[in-house]
């Protein structure tokens, strides 16, 4: 296949561009998973060493240059990390969720505690009276004095009212206190519990997602409406009251989760950023950070769109730089001229054509779009040859370029570039472009006269 071909070029350093991209990624997530878990009181020395070891192994991989393990690792430890700060917060909602419904139950099992020990002529405690208007209870610490406190009323029950009963009093007493014979007030509770009522449920489960999501000062909020549900003694009222803030929360968290999605897209793009490491790569990278820390979500999508702009703006001039240079060293290598200047003329006009010194009539094209994700490379003919130019001439000279070409993915492998031909036409199986050569004079000739060196071509 010795005649015009399409080819990809995949430079060395565009992979490394690529994976320091994403050990910056593994950083922001492993960032991210510090924050959710110092907050759950879950973070520690083997929690840190673990994230610090997993990025030591990262940042080792790339100075190895064992680039395409990284390629494979590193989205793995992100996509590992990120699951962890899932993880941690849905143990987080789940524990908050089951401590709510312990106390909204201890609300309940206190107003039924009330009630059987009015029915007996028993004085109901004060402590016990405030657990069942639900004012005092929330969650966490207070539920164990909660529990302490409906315990000690609880044994009331087996106990004769002091202010001396009525008949009926004594009669309920004494059949209550052989039911609770032997029982503890958390079986009573089971016992005599009305059956759950999934909207309760539903309401436990968004205000443990409001406490894990959102600051103190929103959970407040909400967490007041529901201590004044709690109060309500109208079952009907009670249930609309609770329908409206379960309503109202899921829209809280549903708009708290899409601002962690932006959140998040606007760590990756900071992460790319950073890897750019250009004065305005720098520059966004900072007003990101700027935003991020200041909670103000006005204007993250117009800075997320000039920050995904710029990356791709930068990252597909740096790597179509880079895939030109590794072409034009790879040329130079194999003998051709080179000048200083043809990075420049090629990335200016799309195409450029060099010689090999004596080989007057024939020259190598090079054409690609401005982002050189796809070369045509392919031998061209003078359409103003110095000798005769004819098909079986021509079909020779193919032939040539090809070992030529041969040698050029040797030598650009030899650099760390991948070759990758994906379409190639057969010597003579189509005419050969004509194209007019420029004769200069020799003296004339500065892009010909000092043939490229590496240091050179890392200036354009």
């Amino acid at each position: 296949m010795s005649g015009p071909k399409v080819v990809r070029v995949v430079t060395r350093e565009e992979i490394e561009a690529i994976c320091r991209r994403q050990i910056h990624l593994f950083e922001e997530a492993a960032e991210e998973l510090r924050r959710v878990a110092k907050r759950h009181e879950v973070y520690n020395e083997a929690f840190e060493a673990d994230l610090q070891r997993r990025r030591a192994d990262l940042q080792q991989l790339l100075l190895q240059g064992r680039l395409e393990t990284l390629q494979r690792q590193a989205p793995q430890e992100t996509a590992f990390v990120q699951a962890e700060r899932g993880r941690v917060q849905a143990e987080a909602i789940a524990a908050r969720e089951a401590a709510r419904t312990k106390g909204r139950r201890l609300v309940d099992g206190a107003r039924s505690l009330a009630a059987a020990l009015e029915a007996a002529g028993q004085e109901v405690p004060a402590g016990a009276r405030d657990i069942a208007s639900g004012s005092t209870l929330t969650a966490g610490a207070d539920l164990q004095h909660a529990q302490g406190v409906l315990n000690e009323a609880f044994g009331r029950l087996a106990r004769p009212a002091p202010s001396g009963p009525t008949v009926a009093q004594q009669d309920l007493a004494q059949r209550l206190a052989a039911g609770i014979s032997g029982l503890s007030f958390g079986e009573w509770l089971v016992a005599s519990a009305a059956p759950a009522n999934p909207k309760d449920g539903r309401l436990d489960q968004v205000l443990a997602e409001l406490e894990v999501l959102v600051d103190t000062v929103e959970v407040n909020a909400f967490a007041e409406r529901a201590r004044h549900i709690a109060a309500e003694e109208s079952p009907d009222r009670r249930a609309l009251l609770t329908d409206s803030l379960v309503l109202d929360a899921s829209e809280h968290i549903r708009l708290r989760r899409e601002r962690e999605r932006a959140e998040a897209s606007l760590r990756e793009a900071r992460a790319a950023l950073v890897a750019l490491e250009s004065p305005r790569a720098r520059e966004l990278a900072a007003k990101v950070t700027a935003a991020l820390e200041t909670k103000a979500a006005s204007g993250w999508e117009e800075l997320l769109w000039q920050s995904n702009e710029l990356i791709e703006t930068e990252t597909r001039a740096l790597a179509a730089t880079k895939r030109r240079q590794a072409v034009l060293k790879g040329l130079a290598a194999l003998g051709y001229e080179v000048g200083e200047t043809m990075a420049t003329a090629w990335a200016r006009d799309g195409r450029i054509v060099v010689h090999k010194p004596g080989l007057e009539d024939y020259g190598v094209e090079l054409g690609s779009p401005a982002d050189v994700a796809r070369l045509q490379v392919r031998l061209v003919g003078a359409a103003n040859p110095v000798t005769p130019r004819d098909a079986s001439r021509d079909r020779d000279q193919e032939t040539i370029w090809c070992s030529d070409f041969e040698w050029l993915k040797a030598v650009l492998a030899g650099n760390d570039t991948t070759t990758v031909v994906e379409r190639a036409v057969d010597a003579g199986a189509q005419a050969m472009k004509a194209v007019h050569f420029d004769r200069p004079k020799a003296t004339e000739r500065q892009d010909v006269q000092r043939p490229v060196t590496p240091k050179a071509l890392r200036k354009e």
